[in-house]
């Protein structure tokens, strides 16, 4: 049986434009997913992760998230992160580890 990993579909573009037009919009926190772009078969390889935090008191993710706020029930905090940010560190002209398996 083969057992496939989770894979991102993502537009890669040499402009730091969309990047930081992305990060302009964002209100909550988000994570940065750091990876392996495959160009073939344009599939993310994520390598490693990390969070960014938005530095709002209102966000449950934020380091700023009051403690006495998580006890209470009537906490109307958000609670959900923004999408992630794949970010390709390392750029593949080949099929990804997957679509060599299915495809040749």
């Amino acid at each position: 049986m083969l057992r496939r990993q989770a894979t991102h579909r993502v537009q890669y573009s040499s402009s730091a434009t969309n990047l930081t037009d992305r990060i302009a919009n964002i209100v909550m926190c988000y994570n940065i997913v750091d990876g392996r772009f495959h160009q073939r078969c344009r599939h993310f390889k994520a390598m490693s992760t990390r969070r960014q935090d938005c530095m709002r008191h209102v966000c449950l993710f934020s380091c700023r998230h009051p403690f006495d706020c998580m006890s209470r029930r009537t906490c109307r905090c958000k609670r959900r992160m923004d999408l992630p940010i794949l970010n390709p560190i390392r750029l593949s002209p080949t099929r990804c580890p997957d679509c060599r398996t299915v495809w040749g």
